[in-house]
């Protein structure tokens, strides 16, 4: 506004767009895509930044939400039991993609909107959320895409993008979603992800540390 006075007119920063879309936020929860050295340092890491997100989309009144597939940990005994008693993984897989209804493999959601309850509800689902060994975020995205709202970005919190994700936003994106990537401490995997999304106009952040979520201001998001 200092600027604006000056110059006895509106100034607007370039890359800080006025209006806010409000999010959906998509965290990757899956633990392959973890590497395993650093597996715990960069899940918490993604936790803490979906939850900051969310914090800053709610103080400036925006619509957010979560999709993640992250499973309940109160749910850990059932998918302990299922895992044991299965051949392999493969087959488990197989077994949960027959069944469409996404209350089968228990994702985590909360329906995107302006609630003066939205953010305790999603830290609350943050809270409890434990690594998933059986769904990744492309079978979740193809899962739950239904559910997203087109009206408000779509935010991937991610370790990479692999060829087949890549695809999926591919597609979200030319069904008319607004779509960011956010890429959890992985130099390459970040810039594999802006080579992948770059051509498809898609804007990747790179969190190295919290302080970083200084820089991501909710008037970025969407753009």
């Amino acid at each position: 506004w200092k600027v604006s006075a000056k110059a006895n007119k509106l100034q607007v920063k370039t890359y800080e767009p006025a209006t806010v879309l409000g999010a959906t936020l998509a965290l990757d929860m899956f633990e392959d895509n973890y590497l395993p050295q650093s597996r715990e340092e960069r899940m918490e890491l993604a936790i803490t930044t979906t939850a900051s997100i969310a914090y800053l989309l709610y103080l400036s009144g925006e619509p957010v939400g979560l999709v993640t597939n992250g499973l309940d940990a109160s749910d850990t005994a059932k998918y302990k039991g299922e895992r044991e008693t299965s051949l392999a993984r493969d087959d488990l897989i197989s077994k949960l993609k027959e069944e469409s209804n996404p209350e089968h493999i228990s994702p985590l959601m909360v329906p995107t909107r302006r609630s003066p309850v939205q953010l305790q509800k999603i830290l609350e689902n943050l809270a409890r959320i434990i690594p998933n060994p059986i769904v990744n975020m492309t079978y979740l995205l193809q899962l739950t895409a239904p559910h997203i709202p087109r009206d408000n970005a779509l935010l991937l919190i991610v370790p990479q993008v692999s060829d087949d994700l890549a695809s999926v936003i591919e597609n979200l994106k030319a069904r008319g979603f607004i779509i960011n990537v956010i890429i959890i401490k992985d130099d390459n995997a970040y810039q594999e992800a802006v080579i992948k999304l770059g051509k498809f106009g898609i804007t990747v952040f790179h969190i190295q540390h919290e302080q970083d979520l200084f820089y991501i201001a909710p008037q970025k998001i969407g753009v």
